[in-house]
């Protein structure tokens, strides 16, 4: 019992350093000015990513300026109210448009949506070129051009060398991520 009482007070040190308001921030910091263009077209090849653990990031810049239009962009991608034809989208949340109104007059990029995965490579491929059909939670945006037709999306990402037993860790730091960032589509 004392073994398994040490190891749950390590693990609360460990959970301390990893959601640190300063490391996080710079991550957050990181992951927005190191967006790359991602290419949507039918035919482009994704670039080539690692396949190890950690924290990818999309940003979204629109042609439109106002909250009024961004609702209106919610609404046809699917909020958190609304029946999706699949359930497998990632939902637009409205309440967190407040936190990027001043971006998005300036027409500046917003954060879109943010995620993590034990293969960044994988995943980020997930969110590109998954069917609408498919029973993968994704963004599924190659599959939706009418959609995203006059959006840039951009990327960013995060990779970790971390063990299997220790992705749990990468939750933790997405979680406190989505706090500062704030993305518009997916779970809290």
């Amino acid at each position: 019992m004392e073994r398994l009482e040490a190891a749950l007070k390590q693990l609360v040190r460990a959970h301390s350093k990893l959601t640190e308001h300063a490391p996080i921030t710079a991550l957050a910091q990181h992951l927005r000015e190191t967006q790359k263009a991602l290419d949507l077209g039918e035919d482009d090849e994704l670039p080539v990513l690692p396949q190890k653990p950690g924290i990818y990031y999309f940003e979204a810049k629109f042609k439109f300026s106002t909250a009024a239009e961004l609702g209106e962009f919610g609404e046809r991608w699917g909020t958190i109210r609304a029946k999706a034809h699949d359930g497998k989208i990632p939902r637009y949340y409205p309440s967190r448009v407040k936190h990027h109104l001043a971006a998005l007059a300036a027409g500046k990029p917003i954060p879109f949506y943010l995620g993590k995965r034990e293969s960044i490579a994988d995943r980020i491929k997930n969110h590109v070129e998954s069917l609408l059909a498919s029973g993968t939670y994704a963004l599924k945006l190659r599959a939706r051009p009418h959609l995203i037709r006059d959006v840039e999306i951009t990327y960013s990402y995060q990779s970790f060398e971390a063990p299997p037993t220790s992705y749990f860790g990468v939750g933790l730091i997405e979680s406190e991520l989505r706090k500062i960032l704030n993305p518009i589509l997916g779970k809290q």
